[in-house]
């Protein structure tokens, strides 16, 4: 139910056991002076485990910002998810200790400031995606971005829905599990998992609620499912399709004989239109969420 999140903890470094896996980076930042002379440096650095994927930012000697994947850290791997809140505290726990290594970090005291719920289901990406190409989401003003023909994403300023193959990304080949991220920001953040107030524990039913108040505001297209000619063109008579004013028809069986254009006369008017409808409500249950889909880390 929950992948990346972040964490604003600032907290004192302790760096006499740094594993020397780890990988550090710093930088002086310029930044308005507090007086409005001028500016002042800021010393900016990062850690990063590449073992685990967990990201530390901090400044002035002090690590501020804690990013990580909880499935990651929990499973090794973000193609299993997290499906209860047991599971949710134990990987915020080896969060907690992942961090605990570079610095006194405890975040019991501190808030979130990026969540990112997620679910996986059984179907074709293309099929999700076509259906909500032409979709729009009541809190995002943009158009959709597509990346190919498997991924798109709605990008607001504080709420991010993304869907993929994630078959795709984790094997490179295509799959069957298509993958719904909503990342969650600022105002946003407060609103659906703080009750306006700032976020300091993760509640999995208050996520599993939240994910699917937000996936209920798309109303996908119903999509024809096309596998033949016949479909295809059948497909076409029905809605008008034309160039230049000659049907699709016959474009198509221009040069074919009579005995071949009657053939496929006879397999279109056999066909029965099948139809692709994603109907969220269903998909996510309102008393909790659907069976659990993952994909193997070795398939």
């Amino acid at each position: 139910m929950i992948d990346t999140v972040q964490i604003f903890s600032p907290s004192e470094l302790v760096l006499a056991n740094v594993p020397s896996t780890w990988r550090r980076s710093s930088c002086d930042q310029p930044t308005a002076d507090p007086n409005g002379i001028g500016f002042v440096l800021n010393n900016t650095f990062t850690f990063d485990d590449p073992v685990t994927g967990y990201h530390g930012y901090g400044e002035h000697g002090e690590l501020r910002y804690h990013r990580a994947s909880l499935p990651r850290l929990l499973h090794g791997q973000n193609g299993k998810l997290l499906n209860s809140q047991t599971a949710v505290d134990a990987a915020l726990n080896l969060l907690q200790q992942k961090a605990g290594e570079i610095c006194n970090f405890n975040y019991d005291v501190d808030h979130f400031t990026r969540v990112d719920l997620v679910w996986q289901f059984c179907g074709d990406a293309a099929d999700f995606i076509l259906a909500h190409r032409n979709a729009r989401h009541p809190r995002i003003r943009r158009s959709p971005s597509f990346y190919e023909a498997r991924s798109m994403a709605f990008n607001g300023s504080e709420l991010r829905i993304a869907m993929y193959d994630k078959t795709l990304e984790r094997h490179k080949r295509n799959g069957g599990v298509v993958r719904v991220e909503v990342q969650l920001k600022g105002r946003v953040l407060k609103e659906l998992l703080g009750n306006g107030e700032l976020v300091t524990r993760l509640d999995f039913n208050t996520c599993y609620q939240a994910y699917r108040g937000i996936m209920l505001g798309f109303q996908p297209s119903p999509i024809t499912e096309v596998s033949s000619i016949a479909q295809f063109l059948a497909l076409g008579e029905r809605l008008g399709w034309q160039a230049d004013g000659v049907p699709a028809f016959d474009l198509y069986t221009k040069g074919l004989c009579a005995k071949q254009i009657s053939r496929l006369k006879r397999d279109m008017a056999a066909c029965r239109a099948e139809v692709f409808k994603i109907d969220w409500s269903k998909l996510l249950p309102a008393d909790g969420p659907p069976a659990v889909v993952e994909v193997d880390e070795h398939a």
